[in-house]
């Protein structure tokens, strides 16, 4: 009888944990993470002389984080002069004419679509690209579902600059807490100025934007620009399977940079490297001053291109070699959950 009774608590024992087997490949498959789908989307561009309006967006409904530009060709005119636009002229016609193209617009018009204007002040032909970096609106799926993510809290603001203000900065308000600052973006609705400052502020939860007349005569013109930004919370939507446990997005910014310096008196490219299971989806410039020494007068960002994993910025430099990780930043996403 003690057998029997053995061989019976054995069996129990061992369909129990046979139970509990099954039970634990499905509890770990629950929580494993999802694979995020960070993609780019890009155009190639033809200016012909003239204002050129343009589009970008990331297709099936995915989210646009950023929209951006990089200047890559110019019709060569060795007898143009940038007195015309911000900055004035740097006496070198390869150096204005590339300078002479103009970001007029670069903003989300919603959640899927980067708008872009340019005017090309010297004429002639222009080749540019332009980009979107995506962030998929849902996951993978993983044990039949997925989780989602969704763009929020859209902030607009506009500033004016007249004589004698050649210069002016603005720091969007902050997303919430678990949220960054996606999609910045500006527009130039009357007169133009550089650019020379748009990246994240805060703890990636704010975004600042800074512009320089430069040289630019500001007794007779005046500038008004529109600045916009939405965030994103690093935290899904609930999982789609109405279980309503939900995963996170792990961010952290680019701390490698090559070469170290933009380099002197020329046309460059300067990099910003994220990790290897990291790609870089929001990127930066700064070159409103530091140090003391103003930098607006001597560099001229014509743009970035988003290879994934590393961020190439584009400029021209009319000075001395300025330290790469001063002027440009990389906000990396890991490319699953937690």
């Amino acid at each position: 009888m003690n057998g029997i009774m053995n061989r019976t608590r054995l069996t129990l024992l061992v369909c129990a944990a046979a139970l509990v087997a099954l039970a634990l490949p499905g509890s770990a498959s629950a929580s494993r993470a999802h694979l995020l789908k960070l993609y780019k989307v890009e155009q190639h561009v033809d200016l012909m002389g003239q204002d050129g309006d343009y589009q970008v967006q990331c297709p099936n409904n995915d989210l646009a984080l950023q929209g951006m530009w990089r200047v890559d060709n110019v019709e060569q005119d060795n007898d143009y002069i940038n007195d015309g636009g911000p900055g004035g002229s740097w006496g070198r016609p390869d150096w204005d004419v590339l300078r002479s193209v103009r970001p007029v617009k670069a903003a989300a018009i919603d959640d899927s679509t980067y708008d872009f204007v340019f005017t090309p002040l010297a004429g002639g032909e222009v080749q540019l690209k332009l980009w979107v970096t995506c962030l998929g609106w849902k996951s993978e799926t993983v044990n039949s579902h997925y989780v989602s993510w969704q763009i929020s809290n859209p902030y607009t603001t506009t500033v004016t600059l007249t004589n004698p203000t050649a210069k002016v900065q603005q720091t969007s308000s902050n997303c919430p807490s678990g949220y960054i600052a996606v999609q910045p973006g500006f527009e130039f609705t009357t007169g133009d100025a550089d650019v020379t400052e748009s990246d994240s502020a805060n703890s990636n939860k704010a975004w600042t934007w800074s512009l320089d007349n430069g040289l630019w005569d500001t007794t007779t013109n005046t500038v008004v620009a529109k600045f916009t930004r939405s965030c994103l919370e690093l935290r899904s939507q609930a999982a789609s399977d109405g279980s309503g446990h939900k995963h996170r997005i792990v961010v952290q910014k680019a701390n490698a940079f090559a070469p170290s310096t933009v380099l002197a008196s020329g046309t460059s490219e300067v990099q910003a490297q994220c990790g290897q299971l990291y790609k870089g989806m929001l990127g930066g410039w700064d070159y409103s001053s530091f140090g003391g020494t103003d930098y607006s007068t001597q560099l001229f960002f014509l743009g970035m291109d988003p290879r994934i994993k590393i961020r190439a910025f584009k400029w021209i430099n009319n000075g001395a070699a300025v330290n790469t990780s001063d002027v440009v930043s990389l906000l990396c996403f890991k490319d699953k959950t937690t």
